[in-house]
């Protein structure tokens, strides 16, 4: 994901690592997060669209056992993780700023799913 706005926002600190680091971890990382949690419904219908035949959502994994149980007819089940925490996100961005900044660009897999 490309954020124009980070050079703006790093401008007002000098351009210094501290601020990059600050628009990278306490601003660009929230951001991916609201956008992630805003699609998540989304995301899990589109994944159910795309699965054909009898398909379970389970919405906890500890109840995947139970809900194909409930469903002998299945033939796709999916779970769809919670969206990736911000501490986690922020050290990923961290390493990557290494490398390129800011490093939030490179963070993938916000969601995740399973499908068997």
């Amino acid at each position: 994901m490309i954020i124009a706005v980070k050079n703006e926002c790093a401008k007002l600190g000098r351009e210094s690592e501290t601020m990059k680091r600050c628009v990278d971890g306490e601003m660009l990382v929230p951001l991916i997060r609201g956008v992630a949690n805003e699609v998540l419904e989304s995301f899990k219908g589109k994944l159910d669209d795309a699965l054909d035949g009898e398909v379970i959502s389970v919405d906890e994994l500890h109840d995947a056992k139970r809900k194909v149980g409930e469903n002998p007819n299945w033939q796709h089940w999916f779970t769809v993780a919670k969206v990736k925490g911000a501490e986690r996100m922020k050290v990923k961005a961290e390493e990557y700023a290494k490398k390129s900044w800011p490093g939030s660009e490179f963070i993938g897999n916000s969601l995740r799913a399973m499908v068997v």
